[in-house]
């Protein structure tokens, strides 16, 4: 039987010195959607960390900032470090 499994992958970065987070400290987050075991084995680690690094090249290059300053976080750590917006969405008029 064929493997109908999907994945998200979640890449979470810090950057730093970019000129959009005025040289100061940034965070990025970003996902691949509907990533299948049959998707040159991406839903390995060993693919996770291929597209990872796809992805800090990209920013890196978006961001025009060295790949060495676009640095792999975890997600506790991207979340401890920004807001989380969908908060602030909400009406108190209670």
């Amino acid at each position: 039987m064929r493997d109908l499994r999907c994945y998200t992958l979640h890449f979470f970065f810090q950057v730093e010195g970019a000129k959009l987070y005025n040289g100061e400290t940034g965070y990025v987050a970003s996902s691949f959607d509907q990533c299948t075991k049959e998707m040159e084995g991406n839903s390995t680690v060993e693919g996770f960390n291929k597209v990872s690094e796809c992805y800090r090249e990209l920013i890196a290059d978006q961001l025009k900032v060295p790949i060495e300053q676009v640095i792999p976080i975890s997600r506790d750590c991207y979340d401890s470090n920004t807001e989380d917006d969908s908060s602030t969405d909400q009406d108190d008029d209670d």
